[in-house]
């Protein structure tokens, strides 16, 4: 999977030191993960280079996940500078 290749952490994904796929997440993992809007923050960060800002670590609501979806949606291709 090419986003683990990249160093994302994703749950239930498991990569070798040597950086060999080992186990793949399920879609209902990746699932999860997507929708609370930090992997999505991860791979724009990683991707621009900038911190897209405060996150919701653990959204237990709609508008928290949300809160880290804008936050991604927010940053701009080429934008060097920080989101707050």
């Amino acid at each position: 999977m090419w986003i683990m290749k990249l160093g994302l952490d994703i749950k239930g994904a498991h990569i070798t030191q040597a950086g060999e796929v080992v186990a793949l997440p399920t879609a209902g993992e990746l699932l999860t993960e997507m929708s609370k809007g930090l992997l999505l923050c991860d791979l724009v960060s990683l991707l621009e280079g900038v911190f897209v800002g405060t996150l919701n670590p653990r959204p237990k609501v709609l508008q928290e996940a949300m809160h880290n979806i804008n936050k991604a949606l927010a940053v701009r291709p080429g934008n060097n500078c920080s989101q707050q």
